[in-house]
């Protein structure tokens, strides 16, 4: 799976928890079973993997259409109520929590199981994410077929692609649409 935000940006997890639904593979569903759901959890460095279960997957996955649907949202008060009343379910308190030498805030429900966790965390990311940079930052991919989605920090603000990939796809069928004679 591509990661969509630079490493070490917190709202990765949100991003490419939405992404493992991925229209450009052959099998859209990246969070096909368990182990997949693990390896997850472990990439994004979110403990207690191990524990998951089948109903933890089927809970991530009807979590990450209810995230995708910020991102499609086209109106920023409705996209700000879906995202509140995610971060309410989750129970998202903030905490600090021991980061090598120092500390780091993280959102947790309290002591529940890595997918608790990891909806907490990415409601909250995303939620810090559109109030540190604006609801239109939030942005679905302009390479159809692509559905990703992505959080624009370019200092422009006009970024349209959800990753290098795309954004070379979207230029070679422009430049051969134009070689053709069509209209783009």
């Amino acid at each position: 799976m591509i990661q969509f935000q630079q490493p070490g940006d917190p709202v990765a997890l949100a991003v490419d928890l939405v992404n493992t639904w991925d229209t450009l593979e052959a099998q859209p569903e990246l969070l096909r079973e368990v182990s997949d759901l693990r390896a997850f959890l472990g990439r994004h460095g979110i403990s207690g993997a191990a524990g998951v279960d089948g109903r933890d997957l089927a809970r991530v996955r009807a979590f990450r259409e209810e995230l995708r649907s910020v991102f499609a949202e086209e109106d920023e008060d409705r996209a700000a109520m879906r995202l509140n009343a995610l971060l309410e379910r989750s129970g998202a308190v903030p905490q600090l929590v021991p980061d090598g030498d120092s500390w780091a805030l993280r959102h947790a429900p309290g002591p529940v199981g890595p997918s608790a966790r990891l909806i907490a965390e990415a409601s909250a990311v995303l939620a810090e994410a559109v109030s540190g940079l604006g609801w239109e930052r939030l942005g679905i991919c302009s390479a159809a077929p692509c559905t990703c989605v992505f959080v624009d920090r370019s200092r422009s603000g006009r970024r349209r692609y959800c990753c290098r990939l795309c954004a070379d796809r979207a230029a070679t069928a422009a430049y051969r649409a134009r070689r053709r004679g069509d209209t783009v």
